[in-house]
């Protein structure tokens, strides 16, 4: 089975697990599994954006190693990993993404 397809398994039993109203796991994994997922198609993440609340969770779960603050005071910017985080007013956590056709385009994560 290819990583692609087991990406997609796991992406869809989250999405099953969701709409059932189970747990779906820690925020960090489900955003690694939707970054996974567009890497695996050959795509480029462009950023993440998250409201506060999203972001807290991130730090929460994943410490200062996984989401930092751009060292330069002028620029406000956070970083998930090598990915710039943005924040934003509408709710949830998304990420932005470029396609082989060049289009960028924003899915929701939570």
């Amino acid at each position: 089975m290819s990583e692609a397809r087991v990406i997609e398994d796991d992406l869809e039993a989250l999405q099953a697990e969701y709409e059932s109203g189970g747990d779906t796991g820690p925020l960090i994994e489900r955003l690694n599994a939707r970054i996974a997922e567009f890497l695996a198609r050959g795509d480029t993440i462009e950023w993440i954006e998250a409201e506060h609340d999203a972001l807290v969770r991130l730090f929460l779960e994943g410490g200062d190693q996984v989401v930092s603050l751009d060292p330069d005071p002028e620029v406000d910017l956070g970083w998930y990993g090598e990915f710039a985080v943005r924040a934003c007013p509408q709710e949830g956590l998304w990420v932005y993404r470029k396609g082989r056709f060049g289009h960028v385009s924003g899915h929701i994560v939570t």
